[in-house]
C-alpha cells in the first residue's frame, strides 16, 4: 500500500502521530516508565492506584502499555472508557465482561457481579482488572460503589485491582471528606508531569522513525537563500580577471576557484544552526503558551472557588436574617398575648 501523498512529500512511508502504534513502539519516557511501574504493582497487589495527568500527558498511553504486557490467560481487563452510566452501569460493565447476563434488580445484580468476581478468581484463577479511565467525571455514588466493590472476606481481601485515571481535578475530589474512606484505600498515585524541551524533541524524531524518516523533515522556507557575492568577496576575486589587461580563463590568464560545488542536499553549518534556533523559538512559545493557559486555568478555578465561597456565605447571612426575623415575629406574637385584656395577669385580684 502506498503512503498517502501528504507523507509522500516529506519523505514519510505513513502518516506520523497515529493512534493505531503498537504498544511496543510507543514512546518511552522517565515519567512513562513510572506510571507503567506503580500500575503494575496495584495489579500484583489487587490494589486501588490514581495515575493523573494534563490533557495528552500519557495516561491512556500507560494504561495501554501496561496491558499489553499482562499475561491474558491470567489477567482479565475491564477497561471502563465512558463514566457517565450511573451506578448500575459499573456493575453491568463488570457482569458483562465476565460473561453474564445483567440482571434487573439492583440488589441482584450486586450479587450476580460479586459472584463473577469470586469464580474468576477461584476456579479460572485469573486476576481482574478495572481500569476507569476518565475518573474526574464519575460521580460520587460512582466512586462509594467501586470501593464498596473492593471489600471482600470482612475486608481481608480485594477481589480485583482497580485503576483510576483522570485528569489533575480527581486528585482535589478525592481529598474531600466525603471520599475520605475511598482516599485511605489508595496505595499509590501518580501525576504525569508533561514532557519537557529535550523529551519533545525526541518524541518528534522517534515518530518520524516510525513514519519512515530518520532525519528531521525540512520545507523550503526553513532553507534560506543563497546569498549573491559582493565584488569584493573572495570567491568573485578568483573567478573575475585581475585588471582591465587580464585575460580570462585560459592560458596565462586567471585560474577560476577549484573549490567544489556542494553535493546535493548538503546543508550548511548556517542553515542548521537556523533551524535549531528557529525550532527552539518555536518550542518555547508553545511552552510559554502551556504555561500561560496552566495559569489561566488556576486563576480560574481560584476565582470559582471564591465564587462558591461568597455564595454559600451570602446562602448563610441569608438564611440567619429569615431566622431573626421568625424569631422577631414569635417575640412580637407572644408579647401582644400576654399584654392583651383577655391575659389572667391583666384583672386585678
Amino acid at each position: 500500500m502506498s503512503p498517502p501523498p501528504w507523507a509522500a512529500h516529506f519523505g514519510l512511508s505513513r502518516t506520523p502521530f497515529g493512534k493505531s502504534i503498537p504498544a511496543r513502539d510507543l514512546f518511552g519516557r522517565p515519567a512513562h516508565a513510572e506510571a507503567i511501574a506503580r500500575i503494575s504493582f496495584c495489579i500484583v497487589e489487587s490494589a486501588l492506584g490514581v495515575v493523573m495527568g494534563d490533557v495528552g500527558a500519557g495516561k491512556t498511553v500507560a494504561l495501554r502499555a501496561t496491558v499489553d504486557g499482562l499475561d491474558p490467560t491470567r489477567h482479565q481487563v475491564i477497561y471502563i472508557a465512558n463514566p457517565a452510566f450511573g451506578t448500575r452501569g459499573l456493575y453491568v460493565s463488570v457482569v458483562r465482561a465476565l460473561g453474564g447476563r445483567p440482571r434487573y434488580l439492583k440488589a441482584e445484580l450486586m450479587a450476580q457481579a460479586s459472584d463473577l468476581l469470586a469464580a474468576e478468581a477461584a476456579e479460572r484463577h485469573r486476576r481482574v482488572v478495572v481500569i476507569l479511565d476518565e475518573a474526574h467525571l464519575a460521580e460520587p455514588d460512582q466512586l462509594e460503589e467501586l470501593r464498596l466493590m473492593l471489600n471482600a472476606d470482612m475486608d481481608s481481601a480485594s477481589p480485583f485491582a482497580a485503576i483510576l485515571a483522570g485528569q489533575p481535578t480527581l486528585n482535589r475530589q478525592l481529598r474531600m471528606g466525603m471520599f475520605a474512606a475511598l482516599d485511605q484505600r489508595i496505595a499509590t498515585r501518580f501525576t504525569i508531569k508533561p514532557m519537557d524541551l529535550a523529551e519533545s524533541a525526541a518524541y518528534l524524531r522517534h515518530h518520524l522513525k516510525l513514519a519512515g524518516r530518520d532525519e528531521p523533515a525540512r520545507t523550503s522556507s526553513m532553507t534560506p537563500a543563497p546569498r549573491k557575492p559582493s565584488p569584493s568577496s573572495p570567491a568573485t576575486s578568483r573567478t573575475t580577471p585581475a585588471g582591465p589587461g587580464a585575460r580570462g580563463p585560459g592560458p596565462g590568464g586567471a585560474r577560476p576557484s577549484r573549490t567544489p560545488p556542494p553535493p546535493p542536499g548538503h546543508r550548511t553549518v548556517a542553515a542548521t544552526a537556523m533551524t535549531r534556533a528557529e525550532a527552539l523559538r518555536w518550542w518555547r512559545a508553545g511552552y510559554q503558551a502551556g504555561r500561560q493557559a496552566a495559569e489561566h486555568e488556576q486563576q480560574a478555578q481560584a476565582h470559582w472557588d471564591r465564587l462558591v465561597a461568597s455564595f454559600h456565605a451570602q446562602r448563610s447571612a441569608d438564611q440567619q436574617a429569615r431566622l431573626d426575623a421568625l424569631l422577631l415575629e414569635a417575640i412580637a406574637a407572644l408579647a401582644g398575648l400576654f399584654s392583651g385584656p383577655d391575659h389572667p395577669g391583666n384583672h386585678p385580684a
